[in-house]
Formats: C-alpha cells, structure tokens, sequence
C-alpha cells in the first residue's frame, strides 16, 4: 500500500484535510454540520417559546381563579300576601333583586303579591331576580273615550254601560264650559269599582276686579286689561276735589268675581265744565235770556236810558263777557239793556 498522500477530490475533502492538517494547544479541529447546528437553534428557539406560553397561561389561570367570586345560595322566603313596600324589604334585604309585574285579581286586594318565582324555600344565588306577581286588582271594564265630549253626553253614554260618573269641575283657560278634559282611569285603562271620574271644564278663571280707585285712568285701563277685563263705559265728572283722570267709582266694585271679557264701568274726574258765550247784542232782553239759559249759563241786567223812539229800546246794547269766551257753566253774564226814558221797564231784570 502505497504511503503518498491521497489528493482530495472534493471541495469537502479539501477542506477537511485543511483543518486536520492544523493542530490547536488542545487538540485538533472539530468540524461541525452547519445544518445541525441551524437545526439546533430553531429547537431551542420553539422551546423557549412554548415554555414562556405555558407560563403565561399559568399565571393567567391563577390571577382569574382568585378573582373569581362564588356568591352564597340562599333559601327565597315566602312574600305572599306581602304589600309592595314589605316585598322590596324582604327580599332586597337578602341580596335578591326583585321584579313586580301586575294582574287582574278578583280575590286578593290590589297590591298584594299573590304569586313569586322562584317559589318559597328554593335555593338562589344572592343577586338572582325573584319575579313577584301583583294584583291589579278587579278585571272591570275598559273605560272609553269621552273627552271632548260634554259632561251630560258622556253621563249618558256611560251610565248605559253600566259605569257610574264622578264630576269635578277644574277652570280652563281654552276648553269651553261643560266639556270633559280628562279622565280617570284613563282611556283604554281598566274602571276599577265600575266608577270613571269626569274631570269637566268649567271655563276661564273667574276674573277679579282690581283696585283702581285713586288711580289715573291709564293705569286703570292697563290694570283691567291684564286682568282679562274689558272696558265698559266711562263717565267723567268734575270733582274739584281730585285731579282731572283720577278714577273715583268702579261698576261692579273692586274684589268683584267676573267671567273672562266682562266689561267694567268707570267714573273719572273731569275738568271743570265751561262754556262759550253766546252773541247777546242786538237781541232783546228776552231773547238773551233764553239764549243763555240754553248754553247753561245765567243772566243779570243793568239798564241804560235811552230816547224815546230809539230803535235800541229794550234790546242789548252790551255784554260783560266778549262773545266765544270760555267760562264756567252757570256762571252769571251781565248785559246792558237800552230802556227809553219815562217808559216803565215790563221785563224783571233777570230776563
């Protein structure tokens, strides 16, 4: 056998008879399998994964088992014949939520539990629903619709369904009088006792005469105008004693209950009443007097000697107020009437 090294034929070989050929201090190379050790990486990579996996789920399993919280079962009293008020208390003090419905009950009074779910002497978890069953009281009827209609047609009608009325009369400013605005039990609803109460309109609020006496006309106005009052007729009269516009009488008086829109009636002072001075020249006396008579005022006479046969005689020759002057009614106008000498006067001086 022949000691000549053998040429490596591979790139393998040659690089394996590289390393061999290389000494280390302690020992020769170790060739590793590039493969093997890939391999060997990716399974101590998926291990280290599934173990930090599986911890997770370990801690999680023990936090949410300590959380978990088991609520006592516990045995549900009985609540029959129980009102509403000592149902809540009962149950409610034992930790249980309750829920009430209502039903018609010919035999037990309304209110009253008649009924409960779960049953008495069950097991139940505290924060469990008991459902309790009420009663409603008698089926009775259902109660028809009258509002809007007037209080004796919807007597009528109900009456002959055997439904006896109860009638409260309530103000209202919109319905009109005698007319149903609601009732109870509501349309639709049951007529408990076979009695419907009739809430009937009786029209607006009665409204108040205000206290306007001492007060100007306009305040008076605005007050009565407010208070859903109208206006009736306004008399003025001069009182020396009050300001010109100041109310002084109230027609019906104040405090007085009225339906909405009456009319009310006022005095109010006026100014002093004066008249105008007629045109009394030329006229004879007895023709002035009754022309002053007629514009309310009076007449004094002063006569003046004239001679005979003077076309002035017996007529007014002056006036002691201009004509068209403002005075007060009543008041006294003096005029000068011509009278011929020697002719004895046949006319009083007063006309």
């Amino acid at each position: 056998m022949s000691d000549e090294p053998v040429t490596p034929s591979t790139p393998r070989q040659r690089v394996v008879a590289m390393i061999e050929s290389r000494a280390s201090a302690v020992g020769r190379f170790e060739l590793t399998d590039a493969r093997l050790v890939r391999g060997r990486t990716i399974a101590v990579i998926a291990a280290t994964v599934i173990g930090m996996v599986l911890a997770l789920f370990a801690f999680v399993d023990n936090f949410s088992g300590a959380g978990d919280v088991v609520l006592p079962r516990i045995e549900v009293p009985s609540v029959k014949g129980f009102d509403l008020a000592a149902t809540h208390k009962t149950l409610e003090d034992l930790g249980f939520v309750v829920d009430v419905k209502f039903q018609p009950n010919e035999v037990v009074p309304k209110g009253q539990v008649f009924t409960q779910e779960p049953p008495s002497r069950a097991k139940a978890e505290q924060g469990s629903i008991i459902s309790v069953l009420a009663s409603d009281g008698p089926v009775g009827v259902t109660a028809p619709n009258v509002v809007g209609q007037q209080v004796a047609d919807a007597t009528l009608s109900l009456q002959a369904s055997g439904i006896r009325v109860e009638v409260t009369a309530v103000t209202d400013e919109q319905v009109r009088s005698g007319e149903v605005i609601r009732t109870a039990p509501s349309p639709g609803q049951r007529v408990i006792d076979a009695t419907l109460h009739l809430q009937v309109s009786s029209g607006p609020a009665p409204r108040i005469v205000p206290q306007v006496i001492g007060k100007p006309i306009e305040v008076a106005l605005a007050a009565l105008g407010h208070d859903g009052l109208n206006i009736g007729d306004i008399q003025r009269t001069f009182r020396a004693d009050l300001a010109p516009g100041t109310v002084f009488g109230v027609d019906p008086p104040a405090g007085t209950g009225l339906p909405r829109n009456t009319p009310v009636s006022l005095q109010v002072a006026g100014p002093e009443v004066t008249v105008l001075v007629p045109y009394l020249v030329a006229l004879r006396q007895t023709s002035a007097a009754a022309v002053l008579r007629t514009a309310g005022l009076a007449m004094t006479v002063v006569t003046t000697p004239v001679a005979g046969g003077d076309p002035n005689d017996g007529k007014v020759i002056a006036q002691g107020f201009a004509p068209q002057t403002k005075v007060k009614a009543g008041t006294a106008v003096e005029v000068t009437v011509a009278v011929a000498a020697g002719v004895p006067q046949t006319t009083p001086p007063g006309g």
